[in-house]
């Protein structure tokens, strides 16, 4: 539970007001026991608010002088006591109260108290994200720059909130220092916000990203919860409570490279479709067959040894650990900076290598010096953080793995595109043929750079003229809903790339399919195309027009005009 402020704040001044209570029960006291004499000379006791009026702007040192009668000698003397006394027990407050405002953990709570005030008054769309290292700072730039998605943030590295603090993003990112395996954060978060739209976990630990997925599956299931897991048995975790979206970056990897030895042209859509809007298409990528030299033998090692040897290649592994990480037995000791170390593993018959480790800077030092020694090779190095891009960018590599990067494009694409992952899955196993033209569609519809990807569902609210021409009893066509609501022979510049009907998915939905209710279609093209979508799924005679051809006025008074014209009336 949020912790009160106002409690901690009189905790800490306790002893003070303790102090403060007694010096002005006692100097009150004394002023109404002590006798005075009034402006005739007449015995007058103080009443005790006279008294403790006196006490009151004696002790904050204001000084109205002396009321309501003149004071006599024992009141003076008392007065003096009066003023010394308060006057220190005010500076001991004062300084007490400046202490507390200055306390850690009563800033802490002022903090968290605004941080879930802030977050209980969100009025657009967010994503809680969990961990603002490089793939949360990458994932929170590109919602809130891109796609105008709001994101509240909680991190347990302060620093790294400070920077996000500095960050000119347009809109007030609310963020709060803590461990994102709490249940109660997540809640003060707003996991239960009705404009909540999910949860990302992206963090460090394993451990952490699995109890965010744990608590969003408990707390609140209704919101998708993307998580980060970097070995297949936290991935498997995460699965066994249906974790809506689970991103290994290493397997990710290690699938797209496998694509590039199948498939060249499935790795050009799939940076397409999870990439940014109007990114350049990159060009095929054709990684040469052969032996391969592998630095670095993790969790990254392996499962890029996997696919390389999948794709009929030979590995020969690098590691400084063999035991650690249960290396082949063949396997080269050392880290592969070295070039005896590359020598040995065989660098001259090589035709790639890949740096692989966790250091980075080894990684890009194997390269260089695998490059002195053959420079024709074929280069993948891993970077972890984005402090050295310039290094790798000036590296010129054959493939460049950012984890981060990696992890963010692919969380914003599956929370933006809940279907998207159906059709990824698609890629992972197609043909370069059916590939390759697909590209060439995309080319030729969008042009040589990522297109919009959206989701359309047949529903009363999303969809409302496609649902009131299926109640009518008309049928309507895939075709009918990519036409030009201006001039229904052309079709807009987009591409349906899936349709999902229940359990049924097709693929590449041609425009003679007929939809039905509560149909799902994933559809990629320009923004410009999604809004002449959004025109005919939402407008009844935008829509007729596109069914029959024909025009029909949109007011009553011009359709009452037109029966008239009609019927000669």
């Amino acid at each position: 539970m949020p912790r009160s402020g106002v409690f901690l704040f009189f905790r800490q001044l306790r002893r003070p007001l303790i102090f403060l209570i007694v010096v002005f029960a006692i100097s009150t006291l004394g002023f109404t026991i002590i006798p005075g004499v009034d402006a005739q000379g007449k015995p007058a006791q103080m009443t005790f608010m006279e008294a403790f009026y006196v006490v009151s702007y004696t002790g904050s040192t204001i000084g109205f002088g002396e009321l309501p009668f003149t004071f006599t000698g024992a009141q003076r003397l008392w007065m003096i006591f009066t003023i010394y006394v308060s006057v220190i027990v005010w500076l001991y407050s004062i300084g007490a109260i400046i202490a507390t405002l200055q306390n850690a953990a009563f800033q802490r709570v002022i903090r968290e108290r605004q941080f879930i005030s802030y977050v209980r008054r969100m009025d657009m769309p967010f994503l809680i994200v969990c961990g603002y290292g490089d793939t949360g700072s990458l994932l929170v730039h590109e919602l809130v720059r891109n796609y105008r998605v709001g994101a509240v943030v909680i991190d347990i590295d302060q620093e790294r909130l400070d920077e996000l603090g500095m960050e000119d993003l347009g809109v007030v990112i609310p963020a709060f220092c803590y461990d994102a395996s709490q249940p109660e954060v997540l809640l003060n978060a707003g996991m239960t916000h009705p404009l909540c739209q999910g949860v990302v976990a992206v963090t460090g630990s394993n451990d952490v990203n699995l109890s965010v997925a744990m608590t969003v599956h408990l707390l609140n299931p209704r919101i998708p919860a993307t998580c980060l897991a970097n070995n297949a048995d936290t991935a498997a975790n995460m699965a066994s409570f249906n974790t809506q979206n689970i991103i290994n970056p290493f397997v990710a990897f290690a699938q797209r490279l496998g694509l590039t030895f199948r498939a060249p042209s499935a790795l050009i859509i799939y940076d397409c479709l999870t990439s940014s809007y109007r990114t350049p298409m990159a060009p095929r990528l054709r990684p040469p067959q052969g032996r391969w030299i592998v630095c670095g033998y993790g969790r990254f090692g392996k499962a890029v040894c996997e696919k390389l040897i999948e794709a009929g290649n030979s590995v020969t592994v690098i590691e400084i650990d063999p035991e650690g990480t249960n290396a082949p037995l063949e396997c080269i000791r050392g880290r592969g900076t070295e070039a005896p170390t590359l020598m040995e593993a065989g660098i001259m018959d090589a035709v790639g290598i890949v740096g692989g480790a966790d250091d980075e800077i080894n990684n890009l030092s194997a390269i260089v010096t695998a490059r002195d020694l053959r420079p024709a090779i074929f280069t993948i190095g891993r970077q972890n953080t984005r402090r050295r891009s310039a290094l790798f960018k000036a590296a010129r590599l054959g493939m460049r793995v950012q984890t981060s990067y990696l992890t963010a494009t692919e969380a914003v694409a599956v929370l933006r595109n809940p279907l998207l992952p159906d059709f990824l899955d698609v890629l992972k196993t197609s043909t370069e043929s059916w590939a390759a033209s697909l590209v060439d569609r995309l080319i030729r519809t969008v042009g040589d750079v990522s297109p919009e990807v959206w989701v359309i569902q047949i529903t009363h609210d999303m969809a409302p003229a496609v649902w009131h021409s299926l109640e009518q009893g008309s049928p309507v066509y895939m075709g009918q809903l990519t036409s030009n609501p201006k001039d229904r022979n052309e079709q807009v510049s987009a591409v349906p790339l899936l349709l999902k009907r229940g359990a049924e998915t097709v693929i590449l939905p041609s425009n003679e399919v007929t939809l039905f209710k509560y149909d799902e279609l994933l559809v990629c093209g320009r923004p410009e195309a999604l809004q002449k979508i959004s025109w005919i799924i939402r407008n009844i005679e935008v829509m007729r027009y596109i069914q029959t051809g024909v025009e029909q006025p949109g007011g009553w008074i011009w359709k009452w005009l037109a029966r008239r014209r009609t019927t000669g009336g």
